[in-house]
């Protein structure tokens, strides 16, 4: 039980963090795309 709240926090904590990432990576491909054209 302890266990999985504690994956379940982390998950919280975790997937913002990573959408942020992706987000933040999708911005700075369309930037290269656009200083390559």
């Amino acid at each position: 039980m302890q266990l999985e709240s504690r994956l379940r926090t982390l998950e919280q904590q975790l997937y913002p963090k990573a959408i942020d990432m992706v987000a933040s990576g999708k911005v700075i491909y369309q930037g290269k795309k656009r200083v390559g054209k």
